[in-house]
């Protein structure tokens, strides 16, 4: 709109005001009101915001007998009870060195690492000099909030020194990946920016913490998440006994009863829900108590609708995975079931499940050895995110849609008598002696001389000990390796040389096989 005003008249300041008022009451400018109420008073901005500084030195799965070069990462945290700081898994990952500092600080402290989870990407710190917590008010961790709620985000993003302060509001809340581990946990969306320096921050409504900032989405404008106050509760209350136990799990794989003939035929009326069981995990908390072809109708009163949610609160449905990993280990998951047409009630006691492909945080590493110029690995989460081998694919108790490719098995398996670990061809020293395998990569391996191979320590005792003139290496793909095994053992020590590798196999390992043999 445009306003006319004859140049004759003479715009003294108490007409243009008028002016002004009457602009802004035509228009109903809600901007400045806008602003207004996501602006935060500095009386009312919490002291316990901490910048959080690591040096992180990753592991080399390209080349594990060593390290990548260390580098610098900041993020944020939020000083709570216990002289404990709250900041994400993934600001302190691999670290060999953490600082953290006040606001406008000009002192770093060192601070030390005491728990950490990198299935939820939470970790906990404290500073062993107490004075860095004088004066410091702990903030409190609240509820989960309501969609549409407003929340405010703290933090040291990068682009500048001091807090900074984002508000937002809250538009989802669902199970969802979380980045760091690629496990399905409770998360909660937000619109409110989020930006690197701000990991592990403090998302506050009310005066308590609703969520710790932990990632955001590329490519799109103002949609971070946030790992939401009951999965921080879960670890808190975890972790109060200076032991991490983690999440547990039935360890079952489902499918929604959504289509009606399918209903029919099993005997299911229009008003009941449930899901499908279709595989249960060796390992998991429900091995001796469900079996394929049971239909699980509630977890802890809570009725499971024909898409496999549950109300969590008025308006509110999500995967009902969350009411089973709700639980700490040990406590117990009350399953309702329909078993060959009779109701039943299971009280289960929840564990960690033994997946055969350790998760991240969960296996030392990398566990390597080298053999004619060849390099194998036992398969980790690690490994896995590593060789970007891992996506697209979802693990879960209710979604298994794994893709296809040679860890379709191997990913959904369990650690069993047979085979503790997988062992991978993760790439090739190329020497003359294995010329013509430069393929293999990222191979599975199956057996060696006819033995299947049930572990990286059991890989080397087969090696060491054979008296075969050649070894014949079988991959899972149904390729085959032949080598010479005087010839490998010869010039082995010349391999290692020549690439500057110091040591032929990894320190760790629950065999003795797996001792130290430099070269």
């Amino acid at each position: 709109m445009l306003l006319c005003v004859p140049k004759r008249h003479n715009l003294t300041p108490t007409f243009l005001i008028a002016i002004i008022v009457v602009l802004g009451a035509f228009l109903n400018l809600s901007a400045p009101m806008a602003l207004a109420e996501s602006t935060i008073s500095p009386n009312l901005i919490p002291d316990g915001i901490v910048k959080v500084r690591a040096i992180h030195s990753h592991p080399d799965y390209e080349s594990p007998w060593q390290s990548k070069p260390a580098h610098t990462v900041t993020g944020s945290g939020a000083v709570i009870d216990g002289h404990l700081i709250l900041t994400n898994a993934h600001v302190t990952q691999d670290e060999t060195m953490i600082e953290v500092m006040h606001e406008n600080g000009s002192r770093a402290y060192s601070a030390r690492l005491l728990q950490i989870c990198h299935t939820c990407d939470l970790a906990l710190l404290t500073v062993e000099d107490e004075s860095f917590f004088d004066d410091m008010k702990p903030l409190k961790i609240g509820g989960l909030p309501k969609l549409q709620s407003r929340v405010n985000v703290f933090g040291f993003p990068e682009g500048g020194e001091s807090l900074s302060v984002t508000s937002g509001i809250v538009s989802r809340i669902e199970l969802g990946s979380y980045v760091h581990s690629l496990q399905h946990l409770l998360r909660v969306q937000i619109d409110a920016a989020i930006n690197a320096g701000n990991s592990g921050g403090p998302v506050i409504s009310e005066n308590r913490i609703v969520g710790i900032a932990t990632q955001a989405r590329n490519r799109s404008e103002n949609i971070g998440y946030m790992v939401p106050a009951p999965v921080i509760n879960h670890f808190l209350t975890d972790v109060k006994d200076g032991h991490f136990d983690g999440f547990p799990e039935l360890g079952i794989a489902v499918q929604p009863l959504e289509n009606e003939a399918f209903r029919t035929q099993i005997g299911l009326d229009n008003s009941q829900g449930g899901i499908l069981v279709i595989g249960v995990s060796k390992t998991g908390s429900g091995a001796e108590w469900l079996h394929p072809g049971d239909i699980v109708l509630g977890f802890d009163g809570h009725a499971i609708d024909r898409r496999g949610n549950v109300e969590l609160r008025k308006g509110l449905r999500v995967d009902a995975t969350h009411v089973e990993i709700s639980k700490q280990v040990g406590e117990t998951l009350e399953v309702e079931i329909l078993r060959d047409g009779s109701n039943k009630k299971l009280s289960i006691e929840m564990k960690k499940a033994a997946p055969l492909v350790a998760r991240l945080g969960e296996a030392p590493g990398p566990l390597y050895y080298t053999f004619g110029g060849v390099v194998f690995q036992v398969v980790t989460d690690g490994y896995l995110k590593s060789f970007r081998v891992y996506p697209p694919y979802e693990l879960t108790r209710y979604r298994d849609t794994l893709a296809g490719g040679p860890y379709r098995t191997a990913l959904s398996s369990d650690i069993s008598n047979q085979r503790k670990e997988i062992v991978v061809i993760s790439s090739l020293l190329a020497d003359e002696i294995n010329r013509g395998y430069e393929n293999f990569s990222n191979s599975i391996l199956s057996s060696v001389n006819g033995v299947p191979i049930l572990s990286l320590a059991h890989l080397i005792e087969e090696i060491e000990s054979s008296e075969a003139p050649y070894l014949r290496m079988e991959l899972e793909s149904g390729a085959v390796m032949i080598f010479d095994t005087a010839e490998v053992r010869e010039r082995n020590p010349q391999i290692l040389e020549k690439y500057n590798v110091y040591r032929d196999r990894s320190l760790s390992s629950d065999s003795d096989v797996m001792m130290s043999k430099s070269r």
